[in-house]
């Protein structure tokens, strides 16, 4: 994560610079995969370059020029959202952190190219409220519908 978080403050990307940030992120959702208490470590992560996970998320997702990295992005966190549960190890379930995240800052986006963070975004609430017919989320609000309206 330190050297896709390196990557991700520079001007220009190169090829091989957008092969090192997919691969990266392949690792990372497959070792969380493998081993979901190592969710947490990432929700910690924090660099000089990249001073929060939001911040990473954000700058992955939303602030690249690089298309084909916030595609990487969208589908490495659709990825994990969909597939990793909740567990004892982990605060919160990647979809809600995502949700939660996205939906606080919906103010930001129109300064970028956002296809991917409204796809995901959109993929997102597609599984929230299948997971909540389902029952298998809890009451608490991860987002607000009337401010996303407004």
């Amino acid at each position: 994560m330190s050297i896709a978080s390196q990557i991700l403050t520079k001007k220009v990307m190169i090829l091989e610079d957008k092969l090192i940030i997919e691969n990266a992120l392949s690792l990372i959702v497959g070792s969380i995969m493998h081993k979901h208490e190592l969710l947490q470590t990432l929700y910690d992560f924090k660099t000089e370059q990249m001073p929060s996970f939001e911040e990473f998320v954000l700058t992955g997702l939303l602030y690249t020029p690089q298309e084909k990295v916030r595609e990487e992005f969208k589908q490495s966190l659709a990825c994990l959202s969909l597939y990793l549960a909740a567990s004892s190890e982990v605060r919160e379930r990647p979809m809600n952190y995502l949700l939660r995240l996205l939906s606080n800052k919906f103010t930001i986006v129109s300064e970028y190219q956002c296809k991917q963070y409204f796809e995901l975004f959109c993929d997102l609430i597609g599984q929230y409220f299948r997971q909540k017919s389902l029952g298998a989320l809890s009451d608490e609000e991860v987002f607000n519908p009337e401010t996303l309206l407004s």
